[in-house]
């Protein structure tokens, strides 16, 4: 049991990276709303995320890809916290607020 438990521990980071990658293509599949005709919510966003919050989403992304190099578990763990984290920024930074009617 010590040979499969080891070999789990060792595969963790490697997994952990990998779920991170699929995450970040899912989210990568938002950035397709700026292809949208009108001025719908998910454009706006879209166009955020590629404006002004680029900076953030491209570190988010370097950060994620860069837990794919095979550095110690701690390190690993830190990338994919803060690609975390920064994907946490940019969900409440890019989200559109629904307008009232009447436009004050």
């Amino acid at each position: 049991t010590a040979c499969v438990l080891g070999a789990a521990f060792s595969a963790m980071p490697l997994v952990a990276a990998a779920l991170a990658m699929a995450k970040l293509m899912v989210e990568a599949s938002s950035l397709l709303g700026a292809n949208d005709r009108g001025w719908s919510p998910a454009k706006r966003s879209a166009l955020t995320l590629m404006g002004p919050l680029r900076l953030v989403a491209s570190a988010r992304a370097a950060a994620v890809l860069l837990a794919w190099i095979p550095l110690a578990w701690p390190a690993v763990a830190g990338l994919l916290l803060v690609g975390e984290l920064l994907e946490r920024m940019l969900f409440f930074m890019a989200v559109v607020e629904p307008r009232m009617p009447g436009g004050l």
